[in-house]
């Protein structure tokens, strides 16, 4: 038997709910809806060259190939723009070091020359002997160079060291420079006008000034400095050196680490 209160049945949602609304797909903004073609160009038609598929595709080639050229161009001109703005910047990186070392010239004069090889003679005759050689090539008539060479050379003979080559080869390789420094300059006394010999000296003393300079041994540094100056007088490097060794003792020591190493 049926039930005497059988449930309610609502409607379907589709019959009561509201509608979704329709659909009319893309649509132009009003302004362009209201554009209408100018009556000056109702009915025109491109000219017949333009036309042809062929003049299209020359045309849309011509177009192509101006924009990759623009796109290359573009690019050179910002490579262009950041090699100046590194070079702008390493140069104004450069300008406090520049204003400290401004060096008129690097030559010594020959009263500087001449004064240092008279003050070296007692103490240092090596000193002394490599002075009085640039001394009489820069004045080849100065009988004065000449016989301040020669009480040089004179206070330099000697018996041979006991050491070798193969000794300061062996410091050098051990980490010994000082003891290196003390061979090569004891086989250069013995025979200053060896030229081997004075490049591997030069080899012993870049190696020990910065050391020296991180180590505030600063009197040391400069004295090899001179020495180095004096073995090779027509390199100009070492009298930059010097002036540069000026400079970094007037620094701050936080901002010495990096011109330090320019000394070697």
């Amino acid at each position: 038997p049926a039930p005497d209160n059988p449930p309610a049945v609502a409607p379907p949602r589709a019959l009561t709910g509201h509608a979704p609304a329709p659909r009319s797909g893309f649509r132009l903004p009003a302004a362009l809806r209201r554009w209408r073609v100018p009556a000056g160009l109702q009915g025109w038609r491109p000219p017949t060259w333009l036309r042809s598929p062929r003049n299209l595709w020359i045309m849309g080639g011509s177009a192509g190939l101006a924009l990759v050229g623009l796109g290359l161009y573009g690019m050179h001109r910002r490579e262009v723009a950041l090699r100046d703005a590194v070079a702008a910047a390493k140069q104004s990186a450069l300008k406090p070091v520049s204003r400290m070392l401004q060096i008129p010239t690097l030559a010594q004069p020959l009263e500087a020359v001449r004064r240092e090889a008279e003050g070296a003679l007692p103490d240092d005759p090596l000193l002394a002997y490599f002075r009085a050689q640039e001394w009489q090539r820069q004045d080849p008539d100065a009988a004065a160079a000449v016989q301040l060479a020669q009480k040089a050379k004179d206070k330099l003979l000697g018996p041979a060291p006991g050491a070798t080559l193969a000794d300061f080869e062996h410091a050098l390789q051990s980490g010994n420079l000082e003891g290196g420094r003390t061979i090569i300059l004891a086989l250069l006394r013995h025979d200053p006008d060896d030229l081997d010999l004075r490049g591997l000296a030069r080899r012993a003393l870049l190696a020990l000034v910065p050391l020296y300079v991180g180590e505030e041994k600063m009197d040391k540094a400069k004295d090899a400095l001179i020495l180095g100056r004096a073995m090779f007088p027509q390199d100009p490097g070492w009298q930059a050196r010097l002036k540069l060794l000026e400079a970094i003792q007037a620094m701050a020591k936080p901002d010495r680490g990096p011109w330090i190493q320019l000394l070697g």
